[in-house]
């Protein structure tokens, strides 16, 4: 059971930062393709379902390339994010260190020979090995199939995207293949994710994104639903 709770929150985390096997966050393209998006964010303002700015993020790029994002909450900073690309400019490394500087969490990211993601390990504090992401196949930014195992408790998990028209599947299952968890992610006809629906037994969530004539995404909400009613929770809103 401890890989499903920690499914949920790594899934569905409510800080949409870093890259992590079937979490989303709207830096995923940049950092899996730099140099190919046109229109980078920098900044992204987080605010609580009264309204209120409760967090912001800083993004700094070099040459195209995100290399930090920098968390700032009522003035001060929260943490941050930095990132390292290899020779061929791919993701290699993920860097998150907490308000004091110290490092809580390090990502590893190996591609493969035809330049698709094929491998994510993550370090805990002491630089111990918690989770070991075996990637077979990708969709865009999306994992399409996938193994995932967590060291300590060698609880191992499944991942399988299925297809259909305007909405792709991403299947979380036990090592028995049974199902655990499952994200809906609604495409609207420009290819772009319009919401994203995460269910695993009676829990139900969902973000919801909006873009502007340019097709660059400029908003997103947080809801969770609470005796069959959807209750708002955050709005995350990109400035470029």
């Amino acid at each position: 059971m401890k890989a499903i709770v920690y499914s949920s929150l790594l899934l569905f985390s409510l800080s949409l930062f870093s890259y992590s096997p079937g979490k989303w966050s709207h830096t995923d393209s940049i950092l899996l393709f730099p140099k190919k998006i046109k229109d980078l964010p920098i900044q992204e303002l987080v605010f609580d379902e009264n309204n209120s700015l409760i967090l912001t993020s800083n993004l700094k790029y070099k040459d195209g390339f995100l290399v930090s994002e920098e968390f700032i909450n009522n003035g001060k900073k929260e943490g941050s994010i930095s990132y390292q690309y290899d020779k061929n400019g791919k993701l290699s490394k993920e860097v998150t260190l907490d308000s004091s500087g110290k490092m809580i969490e390090i990502k590893e990211f190996v591609f493969n020979g035809k330049g698709s993601l094929s491998k994510i390990k993550t370090f805990d504090v002491d630089k111990k090995l918690i989770q070991d992401a075996t990637i077979y196949s990708m969709d865009s930014d999306m994992i399409s199939t996938a193994d995932i195992l967590w060291t300590e408790s060698k609880d191992k998990e499944k991942y399988s995207l299925s297809t259909k028209p305007n909405l792709k599947i991403l299947t979380i299952m036990d090592e028995k293949k049974k199902p655990i968890a499952k994200i809906e992610n609604k495409i609207n006809a420009k290819g772009n994710i319009i919401e994203r629906l995460f269910t695993q037994g009676n829990i139900e969530r969902k973000n919801i994104l909006e873009y502007d004539n340019s097709d660059r995404l400029v908003q997103f909400t947080f809801h969770v639903k609470q005796d069959g009613i959807w209750k708002h929770l955050k709005t995350h809103k990109l400035s470029y």
